[in-house]
């Protein structure tokens, strides 16, 4: 089977991007053949060691959207301001036989790639738009621009697609509320070996942190995220316990998280850490003592990924990797927005090692029996099949 999948960007390290990357790898060794279409590719920032050996096609923005793109930049209407997204919809040869966008707002392309080469479209739908269900702070006509763009655009191309796939029951009822369409579950795999290979790798005297116990929370900067939750359970820890600490890892988080750091007096108990590799990843999971993931988003990567690396986590009830976790098992659930709640859990495994230990290696065994890349790439490639054997849109 030809397939090209849809992501872009391909300039920074996420979630998404890991996801997209192993697909391809686990797509490839499945036989079939993949290209890669992004508006924007660099290798050297964006795991270099996943990206070695795909075939990517870096297409760029488009010259005839720049004009577009400028003037809905300027207007700060914020899905309008990524027109450039269409310049994807041109990008797929004939001879492909599936569409696959994997991120927000590729499914616009897609929509167009179906529609000119005659072949079903699939959207991995991570997330909808926030707008569609989280309010956000604009002037009155920039949000009837924005809710005009969406319904124009982003529900069109969303209803025309053939197949909508998400990770989580979360993401499948917001698709449901968003577009009015179906969609499957599929979840997302994790590459235990890799995670597992690095247990027991302590940097935390390089970090200044030698002999803490170490709270990780890995994610981009965004009120959603709730790594000012995490901030605000590592305060109410430290009144009891002076050896707790806090890492945050992801893009943003220094410049958007350092003064509510100061201001709580934790300077000196938090590290930051943005555009890190896969490698570097692995060996901040390996170092922490467990994972905080406050979020009220669909999945969480980063919770399988800790417990690849045999780590406990504390989860939000409101993210979508919680239909997973066995709590007291695998890990603890805590209600969304509950420094307090975050606080009694790590408080919990900072008494008792011994019961992180056992929450991390229950994890790791779920992941290596139900959360492998290859099972996600066969399940993907059943939506495929499905898609072409069906009616198109």
């Amino acid at each position: 089977m030809r397939v090209a999948l849809l992501h872009t960007p391909l300039d920074t390290p996420g979630g998404g991007e890991r996801q997209v990357l192993h697909l391809a790898h686990e797509l490839e060794r499945l036989r079939h053949e993949v290209v890669l279409y992004t508006n924007r590719l660099d290798a050297q920032h964006c795991y270099p060691d996943l990206i070695e050996g795909l075939n990517i096609e870096d297409v760029g923005k488009g010259r005839l959207l720049a004009p577009a793109t400028r003037l809905f930049e300027f207007a700060q209407v914020p899905s309008a301001d990524k027109v450039w997204l269409f310049t994807l919809g041109r990008a797929p040869k004939e001879g492909v036989e599936v569409v696959n966008a994997h991120n927000l707002g590729t499914n616009w392309g897609a929509a167009l790639a179906k529609r000119r080469l005659k072949v079903p479209a699939v959207w991995m739908c991570n997330e909808p738009p926030h707008a569609y269900h989280t309010p956000m702070a604009r002037l009155r006509w920039q949000g009837w621009a924005e809710r005009l763009f969406l319904a124009a655009v982003d529900r069109t191309a969303a209803r025309s697609m053939d197949k909508i796939v998400v990770l989580d029951r979360k993401n499948e009822e917001r698709v449901r509320s968003a577009y009015g369409a179906p969609s499957v579950v599929v979840r997302s795999g994790v590459d235990a070996d890799f995670f597992e290979k690095r247990a027991g790798d302590d940097r935390r005297g390089d970090w200044g942190l030698e002999g803490r116990f170490v709270l990780l929370h890995v994610g981009y900067a965004a009120p959603f995220k709730g790594q000012q939750d995490s901030l605000l359970a590592l305060k109410e820890l430290r009144l009891e316990d002076p050896g707790v600490a806090l890492v945050l890892a992801g893009a943003g988080t220094k410049a958007a998280y350092t003064p509510l750091a100061e201001e709580l007096g934790l300077k000196d108990h938090v590290r930051f850490f943005e555009g890190i590799s896969n490698e570097a990843l692995a060996t901040l999971y390996a170092s922490c003592d467990a994972l905080l993931f406050p979020a009220d988003q669909t999945w969480g990567l980063n919770v399988t990924e800790a417990w690849a690396a045999g780590k406990p986590v504390v989860v939000s009830k409101a993210a979508g990797v919680c239909e997973v976790v066995d709590d007291g098992v695998t890990g603890f659930k805590v209600p969304y927005g509950s420094p307090g709640a975050i606080a009694k859990a790590a408080r919990a495994l900072r008494a008792d090692p011994a019961l992180g230990r056992k929450m991390g290696a229950s994890g790791r065994a779920f992941v290596r029996e139900k959360l492998t890349w290859s099972a996600y790439a066969r399940a993907m490639v059943d939506v495929y099949k499905d898609a072409l054997a069906g009616p198109s849109n």
